[in-house]
């Protein structure tokens, strides 16, 4: 690589990727929590929330003192959720041993929770502009095609690169040349369909001199030998004051240990010696459009099925290995399982208001084109893209009963969560005081009578207790 081509490339990561919010303002702690994002994870999927996370924890110090919970909360969306209990653990022990300050050594950095060879050299060459190349699964295919290096993927031809490539004659940064180097692995030089007439090294490549640019990496045969794997993954859900979802933690010798995994069986494998899952019952079952995942040398189709507790009981001998967890704590659950939540369960916020007056509570009949026509109920409505749920109870109230509220007026009481089917709704309550003209169509009814209560929506029963709750019986 000679320093020409180096400078093009740099000079067109910069004017296309500098954007990037942890690249705009450089920072070793910047650099430290994009690079634990980052692995595993995609740039566009990083994008969502490294800014709301350096929001809440914008020093190593907020990081370190944060709860775990915390840490854990601001992560949801990410997966992987080992990643940031390590990112914690490490802003802790940087705070303790380092002062607060974020070592610049490779070799130090390696011996913190969840950072490896390529993360350290990454921090350190990002961070610092030392002199290392990151050489991360991008890399080690850019470099392995330009050199030409028909050597297995591994540590010997990470040894190989290292030895290959010299820096060229004139000064380069190594941060700003690695950062190019990503952009080029990720967007120009890719595993597949690479995208060579793009290519600031086309000229002095030798994969695309030799027209095979897909060889390299070169795959040992074992790895080069993909396992097909199709499971089966049910959902089954409980409504107990909360919505949980059965799993079962995984154990350290499995996939994604530490992890809770909805019951998981294999319906087909090539692999006849996977142990990983136990086999489906001789069961007969239909079948859903998969989704597609990739684990180490196995291409799994992903199937999902909604099934009951009692026909899980009934089919799966070991039921009790499985248990009820919360649902919302999405840092439980593995990120397959997150996939498939998004995909075959639709999630609907909502807000209600109960407006107070001494007793009684305002409520509204239900329109006659509407279902469950006639039945009392609390105005309200879906919370919208970008809305708080107190500006969506605002906003509804007045929508549905001409009724302007402010945001003084009115305080959270309960979230509840309801199941039906596959359709998830959480539900938040409000209340205020109203001692002002309501309009004809709305009543005032107290809690402590039972005959109109049974004009009431079933799932509203839940809301009564609430507010009785509250108002100490009324």
């Amino acid at each position: 690589m000679n320093i020409t081509e180096i400078r093009k490339l740099i000079e067109w990561s910069q004017n296309n990727y500098h954007n990037l919010p942890w690249r705009q303002k450089r920072s070793p702690y910047h650099t430290l929590v994009s690079e634990i994002m980052l692995q595993q994870t995609t740039v566009p999927t990083v994008l969502k929330k490294f800014l709301s996370f350096i929001k809440v924890f914008p020093t190593i110090k907020k990081l370190a003192n944060a709860q775990e919970e915390e840490v854990l909360q601001e992560w949801i969306g990410l997966g992987y959720y080992n990643r940031a209990r390590n990112l914690h653990q490490t802003a802790q022990i940087i705070l303790q041993e380092y002062q607060g300050r974020i070592p610049k050594d490779p070799f130090i950095l390696q011996k913190l929770p969840g950072i490896g060879p390529y993360t350290a050299q990454a921090i350190s060459s990002l961070a610092y502009d030392e002199n290392y190349l990151a050489l991360d699964g991008n890399l080690e295919r850019v470099f392995s095609r330009y050199y030409g290096i028909e050597i297995i993927k591994g540590p010997k031809l990470k040894q190989a690169i290292e030895k290959k490539f010299e820096t060229p004659a004139g000064t380069i940064h190594y941060g700003a040349f690695n950062e190019a180097l990503m952009d080029l692995g990720r967007e120009i030089c890719k595993s597949q369909n690479p995208s060579c007439a793009k290519c600031f090294f086309q000229k002095t490549c030798l994969a695309y001199k030799q027209k095979r640019p897909t060889f390299f990496p070169v795959r040992s045969e074992k790895e080069s030998l993909q396992e097909s794997l199709k499971l089966l993954r049910l959902l089954v859900f409980k409504n107990d004051g909360q919505i949980l979802l059965l799993g079962k933690r995984k154990e350290k010798k499995e996939w994604l240990h530490s992890q809770v995994e909805v019951p998981t069986f294999i319906i087909q494998s090539s692999d006849t010696k996977l142990k990983q899952y136990p086999f489906w019952p001789n069961q007969k079952i239909k079948l859903s459009s998969p989704i597609t995942t990739f684990i180490t040398k196995y291409r799994i189709e992903n199937y999902c099925l909604l099934w009951s507790w009692e026909d899980f009981k009934q089919v799966v001998k070991d039921h009790q290995k499985y248990q009820f967890f919360p649902l919302f704590q999405e840092e439980l659950w593995s990120s397959t399982t997150n996939k498939f939540l998004k995909k075959h369960t639709s999630f609907t916020k909502v807000s209600i208001v109960a407006l107070r007056q001494g007793n009684k509570i305002l409520f509204q009949r239900r329109a006659a084109h509407e279902s469950f026509a006639g039945l009392w109920e609390l105005p309200g409505g879906k919370v919208k893209l970008g809305e708080t749920p107190k500006q969506a109870a605002i906003r509804e109230y007045q929508e549905e009963t001409g009724l302007q509220l402010s945001a003084r007026q009115l305080s959270f009481i309960r979230r509840f969560e309801y199941i039906y089917q596959n359709r998830i709704v959480e539900l938040n309550l409000f209340i205020g005081q109203w001692n002002k003209k309501i309009p004809q169509h709305m009543t005032w009814l107290d809690l402590n009578e039972s005959k109109w209560q049974k004009e009431t929506l079933p799932a509203n029963m839940q809301i009564i207790h609430a507010l009785k709750e509250n108002h100490g019986e009324c």
